[in-house]
């Protein structure tokens, strides 16, 4: 909950962009100052760049970024876990499955 540090972009500007060079110093400053700590960085799908999954690899940071929706996704998740008629439709139910996936743009398979 701690608030680490923020920039005022114009409301034109994607989310992606330069989000490495806004990350980078936060990485370096705990990576220096905690070098027993091994750094999380959470963000939302503006951040998935394959620049900023290099970053945090390269200096052993955890991370977890939201990955738009997409038809290779969306074939992944239905093999996963295959659709099926609600128990229950007053309720709601989530599934958590993980697998391995290379988007075009990586230069490596991760994680999903």
């Amino acid at each position: 909950g701690d608030f680490l540090k923020a920039q005022l972009r114009p409301g034109n500007v994607y989310t992606s962009n330069g989000v490495v060079d806004f990350v980078r110093p936060l990485i370096e400053h705990y990576n220096e100052k905690f070098p027993e700590t091994i750094p999380f960085l959470r963000g939302d799908s503006g951040f998935a760049v394959p620049a900023l999954y290099d970053l945090c690899e390269d200096e052993s940071v955890y991370y977890v970024i939201r990955l738009k929706s997409n038809a290779n996704l969306q074939r992944l998740a239905d093999e996963l876990h295959p659709a099926s008629a609600p128990s229950d439709t007053t309720k709601t139910e989530c599934y958590y499955e993980e697998t391995e996936y290379q988007a075009k743009s990586w230069s490596k398979p991760r994680k999903v």
